[in-house]
């Protein structure tokens, strides 16, 4: 697999960031499986992880896109995303999510202030539940990455604002929570002017989705502070959703069939 670029202003210029090949021919294996890719957001550094072993031992690397050698692997990621805090200068800001040594369990959030040939790591939150499965995405927006944690039947997320290019990338970000953990309820969310889109089942079984202002976070249990903002008709049960400039797409199922919803 051939992970490549394309400027906007430029079409036709295709940069190649990664190739899994050349990759798989540098270990003793012959075997590499990338599962993330991910470009910091001056479109300096290329963060990915990445098995050479074939057995799930997930490593984190970085390269340089402009030509600088960066030396750092951290072993036992599974998730990340840059926060958007500093640059491939001075060293750029990264939340990761690691498997636990034993289980490989992903079961903790750190944030690392990465450089050319150094990391500093300070753990954000760490989940004891086992059966809880820890992750993080950006939202669509790039306005804040979300830390979820999930079982079979609950949820939890966690919020951090992303910064910029000129914000240091030593300085730990503030983790705000969405949402208290309910038994029995699962939600995710995005983001968009200035609101987070919950879809939660915490009324209607099948989801819907509902309006909680940026400025609301962390009030006490946050849930009476929902809006009600689409409940869907008929049996559809939403899976997923995406926010365009004026449309919200739910993707779900009904009747054991696809379905999309637009509103």
């Amino acid at each position: 697999v051939v992970h490549c670029r394309e400027p906007v202003d430029s079409p036709g210029s295709v940069e190649t960031l990664l190739d899994t090949s050349e990759l798989a021919r540098e270990t003793e294996a012959g075997f590499a499986d990338v599962i993330a890719c991910k470009v910091s957001d001056d479109n300096a550094v290329l963060a990915f992880i990445v098995d050479v072993t074939g057995d799930e031992s997930y490593e984190l690397r970085f390269r340089h896109l402009r030509g600088g050698i960066w030396n750092v692997r951290i072993p036992n990621v599974r998730s990340v995303e840059f926060t958007g805090h500093g640059n491939g200068q001075s060293g750029v800001g990264v939340l990761a999510v690691q498997m636990h040594r034993e289980t490989r369990r992903a079961s903790r959030v750190s944030y690392l202030c990465v450089g050319a040939s150094h990391v500093e790591e300070t753990e954000l939150w760490e989940d004891d539940n086992a059966a809880a499965y820890l992750e993080v995405f950006r939202t669509k927006n790039r306005r804040f990455v979300l830390l979820s944690s999930n079982t079979k039947e609950t949820s939890e997320l966690r919020v951090v604002r992303c910064g910029t290019s000129e914000a240091p990338a030593k300085i730990r970000p503030v983790v705000n929570k969405l949402l208290n953990r309910k038994e029995g309820v699962e939600y995710f969310a995005e983001h968009r002017e200035g609101f987070f889109y919950v879809v939660s089942n915490h009324q209607r079984p099948d989801f819907a989705v509902y309006l909680l202002s940026e400025d609301q976070l962390d009030e006490v249990a946050g849930w009476p502070q929902l809006e009600l903002f689409f409940r869907p008709q008929g049996g559809l049960h939403v899976t997923d959703v995406d926010l365009l400039a004026d449309s919200l797409v739910l993707y779900g199922n009904e009747a054991a069939a696809p379905r999309i919803c637009v509103v």
